[in-house]
């Protein structure tokens, strides 16, 4: 059952993080193939490409955490 759980919270965070730099792309970036050649080059180097995303994801839901905490 735990594993099950972890394997959730797990592939949460990597659509967070998906989200997260599909947004980037779109909204921050004049070339964002370059964006996503970064990213890939970076994951195929550490041979981490998926856990990439599941940090960003993280990342933002701290954040997400840390904000919200500040009003309560």
């Amino acid at each position: 059952m735990t594993a099950v759980v972890l394997w959730i919270i797990v592939k949460v965070l990597f659509w967070i993080g998906v989200g997260a730099v599909a947004l980037y792309f779109l909204f921050f970036t004049d070339d964002g193939r370059e964006l996503l050649k970064w990213i890939a080059g970076i994951g195929a180097a550490l041979g981490i490409g998926a856990l990439i995303f599941v940090l960003i994801g993280a990342g933002i839901v701290w954040i997400l955490y840390k904000i919200l905490m500040m009003f309560l």
